[in-house]
């Protein structure tokens, strides 16, 4: 995953991304992961879809070995 960062010049200082070093544990809000999905599933998404469907409104454990700059504000 951080060869991604290694090989990608850097243009403004400070840097837009870095790379964590030693990786650290952290707790993901699926719904923050995907653009436009902040709401989850508040637009009146049916029932039986929700039910199947992937789950957004959880936290799930992961590592961070990177972060990139966006111009999201959460």
């Amino acid at each position: 995953m951080t060869e991604l960062y290694e090989n990608w010049p850097t243009t403004f200082e400070p840097p837009t991304r870095r790379l964590v070093d030693p990786p650290l544990p952290v707790l993901v809000s699926v719904s923050m992961t995907i653009a436009g999905a902040g709401g989850a599933f508040g637009d009146g998404t049916a029932l039986k879809v929700r039910a199947e469907g992937l789950a957004m409104d959880v936290k799930v454990q992961g590592t961070l070995h990177a972060w990139a700059k966006t111009t999201s504000l959460h």
